[in-house]
């Protein structure tokens, strides 16, 4: 759901567009199609379970009080229509359950040095989920305007959450960040493997990227 927040400024707001925009196109290729509520997410949830049988919903896991709030109100949702609410962590780059030591307890390394070099020798990354090979068929167009859902294109604009319009492009800055796996993946190759920047140009690095 998409909602107007005081927390989300128009340059982010037009970059969580701009990841929307592909999530639509990556979801399209596998003949889905990516249904936009605007509304509170816990209204948007409610008329979901209204709608159709709604047996999990997975989401990312927050960290900040304004959005764990939001995830109490939709497993309360969730749960008076008998479904329920996985939350799944991500964001470190090593998984929690991969460290060496227990994150919630006190620990004795003394130095970051050390806490790296424990997580770079006993932790294993765990490996890559592959996405399905079958797709359920997407909702009928009526079930969709049932819940008032916005369908493909239809996304509202960023003066429209925000009230106002994102900003050009400040030549000042060194990069015009763009949202979508796409656009974070062609960054990731490039900065790796084409310019090799964690190497040799990341601050202590020592390591030289091979292929």
């Amino acid at each position: 759901p998409l909602t107007k927040s005081v927390k989300t400024g128009p340059i982010r707001t037009r970059f969580l567009l701009e990841c929307l925009e592909d999530l639509r196109t990556t979801l399209a290729g596998h003949g889905q199609r990516l249904l936009c509520m605007h509304c509170r997410t816990a209204d948007a949830i409610k008329q979901l379970c209204d709608t159709f049988r709604v047996v999990k919903v997975f989401a990312f896991q927050e960290v900040c009080s304004q959005e764990q709030r939001i995830e109490s109100e939709v497993g309360r949702v969730l749960h008076d229509a008998g479904s329920s609410l996985v939350l799944r962590w991500g964001f470190t780059l090593y998984h929690m359950d991969d460290l060496p030591v227990d994150p919630w307890r006190a620990h004795t390394y003394r130095t970051y040095s050390a806490f790296r070099r424990a997580v770079q020798e006993e932790s294993r990354v765990q490996p890559e989920v592959s996405p399905p090979r079958l797709w359920q068929p997407p909702p009928s167009l009526s079930e969709a305007d049932a819940v008032s859902l916005v369908l493909d294109g239809s996304w509202p604009t960023v003066a429209e959450l925000c009230g106002e319009d994102a900003p050009r492009h400040d030549d000042r800055a060194p990069v015009r960040w763009v949202g979508g796996e796409q656009a974070a993946l062609a960054w990731l190759h490039d900065y790796v493997w084409k310019r090799q920047a964690l190497a040799k140009e990341y601050v202590g690095a020592t390591n030289t990227m091979s292929k």
